[in-house]
């Protein structure tokens, strides 16, 4: 299933519970007659820390590879696709509510993994269990292992154009720096 910008946030895990509490938080400010745009960001690729440095780690090490079924979503996108999203947002005065600020073509983990290890020039050939991310990161576990396939549709719509939109491209880029 995709999630798309109609989709309602609902609390039901940890994730899901801090981004339906922030968008209540910031729809108070539409009865206000401020215009609101929420960003609902995916995993941001960037040099400058945050999930792309955590995800190199293990294959820096040699042993990067599947986590739990490999099979869950992996939305994400390119830190200056993300920069140049946020100031198209901020721009177009028709533009409000919720929008998914990710790549058009999000990939499965072990295939996302396997991507990152290519453009490292390193092995992808580890597994760690479901179960053993559970016990390791505690609710945590649920940023790797129940991820959603969320689409920008609503910002292409408006037509915002991704440079990176292809995740080989985003990571050599990234990764060439």
């Amino acid at each position: 299933m995709s999630y798309t910008e109609v989709y309602k946030t609902l609390p039901f895990d940890f994730l899901s519970d801090i981004v339906y509490q922030w968008e209540r938080f910031a729809q108070q400010f539409e009865q206000l007659g401020t215009r609101v745009v929420i960003g609902r960001f995916g995993i941001i690729l960037s040099n400058e820390g945050g999930a792309l440095q955590t995800m190199k780690l293990p294959y820096e090490y040699y042993i990067g590879g599947k986590l739990g079924s490999g099979q869950q979503w992996y939305s994400w996108i390119h830190i200056n696709d993300l920069i140049q999203a946020i100031l198209f947002l901020i721009n177009n005065e028709s533009a409000s509510g919720p929008f998914n600020l990710t790549a058009p073509i999000p990939e499965r983990q072990n295939l996302f993994g396997y991507t990152l290890a290519r453009a490292m020039h390193k092995p992808h050939e580890t597994w760690v269990p479901s179960l053993a991310m559970r016990l390791i990161l505690g609710q945590m576990s649920t940023v790797v292992l129940d991820t959603q396939k969320v689409l920008p549709n609503k910002i292409q719509a408006l037509g915002f154009q991704f440079k990176y939109s292809n995740l080989k491209m985003a990571l050599e880029d990234l990764i060439s720096k």
